[in-house]
């Protein structure tokens, strides 16, 4: 389902994708979930306090000339900080779970374009298996309730694109945790929002005014040291064959497989071009 909605910067055309019900408590039974404007949000009772570990990766690269790809995605995922050792340990046994019955390394970085990619074998593992393990990861997160997922789209075209996608998910950001539609694993005091993105030269938020409930500034850390990134990396990587599929993902039916990720998700923004 698509919902419309306004955006933060003048003329923004943006759209709601794919909402999922149960993780929206706007979206009624029957609604398919959408987009409501902020003056539809609950209001804050006091208990909907929550500070939250907010993890970003991109698919995509933000250069509007001479790129290979026609879309830049920022997605990821947040987390409650009571309930980060619940999902970590989750993530590290799916991981064990997966090497021992398809022989992924544990110890090797899980880069989506490699695991989705068309190359016959990556790290000893066929194309065939490595689809399962993607489905696997994904149907797995779908079951997580200490999280929800989200995504910012944008077609190429505009040269500020990092500042308006990252300006984008700094407001929604702040109006999900303020007003409590990010998961909450107890009566936490704690109110804000800590983000970690995969670390690289043109991060989302270095130009952008921080949220009012931002704690500290934005990290960097690098996706290969860090295994909820690379959870990450596969948000982004799956929405954006979504929004832009190659050819192999038309192939294999991987365009369909961030739907999966519905009972967790907070929507896919789409900001257009």
């Amino acid at each position: 389902m698509k919902g419309s909605g306004t955006g933060s910067g003048a003329g923004a055309r943006m759209l709601w994708v794919g909402c999922g019900l149960g993780s929206n408590p706007r979206a009624s039974a029957g609604s398919g979930g959408g987009y409501w404007p902020t003056s539809t949000l609950p209001a804050w009772d006091g208990r909907m306090v929550a500070m939250h570990l907010i993890y970003l990766d991109e698919s995509g690269d933000p250069g509007a000339r001479n790129s290979p790809t026609s879309h830049y995605v920022l997605a990821g995922f947040a987390v409650h900080h009571s309930a980060w050792s619940t999902f970590d340990q989750k993530i590290k046994s799916l991981r064990l779970k997966l090497e021992r019955r398809y022989g992924y390394p544990v110890t090797k970085e899980l880069h989506a374009c490699e695991l989705l990619g068309a190359a016959t074998t990556f790290c000893g593992v066929g194309r065939a298996e490595r689809l399962l393990m993607a489905r696997r990861l994904i149907m797995e997160l779908s079951t997580c309730t200490e999280i929800r997922v989200f995504a910012w789209v944008m077609e190429k075209g505009d040269t500020a694109l990092l500042e308006r996608i990252g300006a984008q998910a700094m407001a929604d950001l702040d109006e999900w945790s303020s007003h409590g539609l990010l998961p909450a694993a107890n009566d936490c005091r704690h109110l804000g929002f800590f983000i970690v993105h995969d670390h690289t030269s043109n991060p989302p938020f270095r130009t952008i005014k921080r949220g009012s409930g931002l704690i500290g500034n934005p990290v960097g850390q690098c996706s290969r040291d860090a295994d909820l990134i690379q959870v990450a990396d596969l948000i982004a990587y799956v929405v954006k064959q979504k929004f832009s599929p190659n050819k192999h993902a038309l192939r294999v039916g991987t365009v369909t497989l961030c739907d999966k990720l519905l009972p967790v998700c907070l929507g896919w923004r789409f900001l257009g071009k």
